[in-house]
Order: structure tokens, then C-alpha cells, then sequence
């Protein structure tokens, strides 16, 4: 099985973008109730994964505005790798998400 088996679609992830600020998280956590969101930023028309946001970074950094600044790089995995080695990835990085 691979982990785009048990992966969530894009289309119903809920992203921030560069440039963007700590209210963007916030109303997003707020509104659909998440611990963290997955940060992006357009390039070229291409939607580029950038990094990972928090409620605790936001609570860590409570004088921060700048989304860029607030993220935070966490371990990542392709659609196409075994469901396993996302596994084994989240249990060696101590992570509770894996971007994909």
C-alpha cells in the first residue's frame, strides 16, 4: 500500500500561503478546528509545499507576525512511497504529520 492510499487529497487540505501572516493560521485553526497548517507558496503557477505551522509555534512565538518566520521545516514523504516507510519516518522523526 502505498501513501497515496491513505493520504488526504489536496483538494481538501487546508493550506496557507507566503506571504501571509499569523491571522491566516489563526482563522484557519479556528474555523476547522486543526493543530498545525501545511504552508505554500505559488511559484510560477506551481503551489510549492514550504514548511509547517502550529498552534504551538504560533503560542512559542507570540510576537511574530510574519508567516515565513512562524513555519517550521518537518519530515516529508512522496505519494508513491510504501505506507510503511511513512510509518517508520514518523516513528524515527518523533512526528505526528508527514506533508506528502
Amino acid at each position: 500500500m502505498n501513501v497515496s492510499d491513505a493520504m488526504t487529497p489536496r483538494a481538501d487540505l487546508v493550506v496557507v500561503e507566503i506571504p501571509g501572516s499569523r491571522n491566516d493560521v489563526l482563522e484557519y485553526i479556528q474555523e476547522h478546528g486543526f493543530s498545525s497548517v501545511p504552508v505554500v507558496k505559488d511559484v510560477d503557477g506551481d503551489e510549492v509545499y514550504r514548511g509547517l505551522v502550529s498552534r504551538d509555534d504560533l503560542i512559542e512565538q507570540p510576537d511574530e507576525d510574519q508567516l515565513a518566520l512562524l513555519m517550521r521545516e518537518v519530515p516529508t514523504i512522496g505519494a508513491d512511497a510504501d505506507l510503511v516507510d511513512a510509518a517508520e519516518t514518523m516513528v524515527a522523526e518523533e512526528s505526528r504529520r508527514l506533508p506528502v
